[in-house]
C-alpha cells in the first residue's frame, strides 16, 4: 500500500476531524472547510 491509501479512511478521518477531504488526500486547499460539516467537496481527478 505504498503511496495510496483507502478512501474509507480519508472519508473516517474528515468526519472525525473536521478536515477537508482535499486537504486531507493532497495537502491542498483549506484544512478545514468554511462550509457546512454535513458537505463534501468533489475533487476533480485528472
Amino acid at each position: 500500500m505504498r503511496d495510496i491509501f483507502p478512501a474509507d479512511w480519508v472519508l473516517q478521518c474528515a468526519i472525525e476531524t473536521g478536515h477537508s477531504i482535499e486537504w486531507i488526500s493532497f495537502g491542498t486547499g483549506e484544512m478545514k472547510n468554511a462550509k457546512n460539516k454535513d458537505t463534501l467537496t468533489l475533487v476533480k481527478k485528472y
